[in-house]
């Protein structure tokens, strides 16, 4: 039976292009690299190199070979990191609240590169309410979230301001508001808005609320597709809103009566004096750098 250390060797002398290339990375004798070779080739009663040259080729059954060594090695060293990760008591599963107004740059870039840090680790993505987003890091099923407006009251739970969200203002193309540029305080006040379910459990958020006719969805798709249908104006991520624009499915306006740069701010809410894992930690540090 072949041994692991002799496929190893083909597959890199396969990928070097040579047997010396292949001893000199592993510091061994070019006897070493072609002696294993040679006995991988007996083991499995193939040949794999094509030795009537002066630099040997993969023969057709030596490339097929080295994609299947190349898979195996794969998880041969996912194998070492997983127990790697056991002795330094690496978290299996970690879950990442998200508020419902977070869109994915936020976290996208932080998931991807922990992912490939921590290959083995399973990630739960949970998006809730502000309130429920709270209510789950306080309760330890939710490890921390990446939400808006947390409750300044809750003394228990730390919050790390990570970045802010732009928000543009959108109606359908067919909408009336669009015959006025911009569009009248009043007018928006008597003009129906949709808005995220979360700004309702939040004092804060309701600060966002200017029509005194409101429908609310707990996603920003629902929201997005009930404006689309001419049912009210809203306030959204710009991230969101841009695809619609450039469909012609939403289209964007503007207001006196805002004050300033629409924008949500973003914080990574946890459990004060909780030790955080090192992949939760490490989590932490990749949102925190996310938008630098």
């Amino acid at each position: 039976m072949f041994t692991l250390e002799n496929l190893r060797l083909f597959k890199l002398a396969a990928e070097l292009g040579s047997f010396s290339s292949a001893a000199k990375s592993k510091k061994c004798a070019v006897s070493t690299v072609s002696k294993a070779i040679a006995e991988l080739e007996t083991d499995l009663g193939v040949q794999l190199f094509d030795r009537s040259r002066r630099i040997p080729k993969l023969t057709d059954s030596g490339e097929r070979l080295l994609v299947k060594a190349r898979l195996l090695f794969q998880h041969v060293d996912n194998i070492g990191q997983l127990a790697q990760e056991m002795i330094n008591e690496t978290e299996s599963h970690i879950r990442l609240g998200v508020g419902p107004l977070v869109t994915g740059k936020v976290y996208d870039t932080a998931i991807s590169r922990l992912a490939r840090m921590f290959p083995n680790v399973r990630v739960s993505l949970i998006r809730e309410s502000p309130h429920r987003l709270q209510q789950l890091v306080l309760d330890q099923k939710v490890d921390m979230a990446v939400m808006t407006h947390m409750d300044s009251d809750e003394s228990r739970l730390s919050a790390e301001g990570l970045t802010s969200i732009p928000l543009v203002l959108v109606c359908s193309p067919d909408s009336e508001l669009l015959d006025q540029q911009p569009v009248d305080g009043q007018v928006l006040y008597t003009t129906r808005q949709i808005v995220c379910t979360g700004m309702l459990d939040n004092p804060r958020m309701q600060l966002w609320i200017y029509s005194a006719d409101i429908w609310d969805a707990t996603n920003q798709e629902d929201m997005m597709r009930l404006v689309e249908q001419d049912l009210g104006w809203a306030c959204l991520p710009q991230e969101m809103a841009e695809e619609r624009f450039q469909l012609g499915t939403l289209s964007r306006f503007d207001t006196p009566a805002n004050k300033g740069n629409l924008s949500l701010d973003v914080d990574l809410v946890r459990l004060n004096n909780v030790t955080l894992g090192p992949v939760c930690t490490t989590l932490a540090e990749l949102l925190a750098q996310q938008d630098s």
